[in-house]
C-alpha cells in the first residue's frame, strides 16, 4: 500500500508527545501524536507516494533500534487515523 499528501500542513509542537496539525486543504486542525506528525513530514517530504516498506526504511534510520518493533507495528494503525483525518491518502 502507498500513501500520500496532497498538500503540506502546519506543525506546532504542543509538548508531552503531541503537536498540533493544521491542513491548509481542509482548513481542520488535528491534534495528533509526535511520531503520527514524524510520519506525515516523511511522507510529505518526498512529494511522491511512498509505500509502508518505504516508510519504515526511512523511520529506521531516525529511531533508536529499541523502539523501532513497536513503532513499526503501530504504523497501519495510525496512517488508518490519518487516513480517516483526510489528512494522508492512499495512492
Amino acid at each position: 500500500m502507498s500513501w500520500k499528501i496532497d498538500s503540506v500542513g502546519l506543525f506546532y509542537s504542543c509538548g508531552e508527545g503531541m503537536e498540533v496539525y493544521f491542513d491548509p486543504a481542509s482548513g481542520d486542525t488535528h491534534l495528533v501524536s509526535e511520531f503520527a506528525a514524524y510520519l506525515i513530514r516523511q511522507i510529505a517530504g518526498k512529494n511522491r507516494p511512498l509505500d509502508s516498506e518505504e516508510l519504515i526504511s526511512l523511520i529506521a534510520t531516525d529511531i533508536e533500534p529499541a523502539d523501532l518493533p513497536e513503532l513499526i507495528q503501530a504504523i497501519p494503525d495510525i496512517l488508518a487515523e490519518l487516513t480517516s483525518l483526510d489528512i494522508v491518502a492512499q495512492a
